[in-house]
């Protein structure tokens, strides 16, 4: 007598012709359930195997992921904070159409302010900062500015 408790879905009624997500879906099963039942009742794959249903979806989902991150950033930087390289955040910038950060000389001069006032950190020494001679000396005039700011007065004691 077999004990235990009894088979939620009865395996041999399924139309083996859908895809194993289709099956999935419908009974409330994983696809490796079903892919694992295939496998061992010798189910042939269904005419449409290499066509994947759910790969829209999840497309869709990490669209919508990558969409909520802070694209002002730069490739290397969102690289560093999602661990992953900075060619493949190159791709999905590429994929979700995400404008480049724009590094004008007022941007230059905030950054280098900031490294004056909080110290050096991957924001505002990040390398494209520097991509001119003009951004350079703006980011490095903001940051005297900055230490300039910071020190104490050199006033002779009273």
């Amino acid at each position: 007598m077999r004990t235990g408790r009894p088979p939620l879905l009865d395996w041999g009624r399924l139309d083996w012709r859908k895809q194993n997500i289709a099956l999935a879906r419908e009974n409330g099963v994983s696809e490796q359930a079903v892919f694992y039942q295939r496998r061992i009742r010798k189910q042939p794959r269904p005419a449409n195997w290499h066509q994947h249903q759910g790969a829209k979806e999840r497309q869709a989902k990490r669209m919508a992921k990558w969409r909520r991150w802070d694209w002002s950033l730069t490739n290397i930087a969102i690289a560093r904070l999602k661990g992953y390289t900075r060619e493949y955040i190159r791709q999905i910038r590429k994929l979700i159409q995400a404008q480049p950060p724009i590094r004008d000389g007022d941007y230059a001069y905030q950054m280098g302010f900031d490294c004056g006032k909080n110290g050096a950190n991957i924001t505002n020494c990040d390398p494209s900062v520097f991509s001119s001679p003009a951004n350079t000396r703006r980011w490095e005039n903001g940051k005297k500015d900055a230490e300039r700011s910071n020190a104490p007065d050199q006033r002779p004691p009273t």
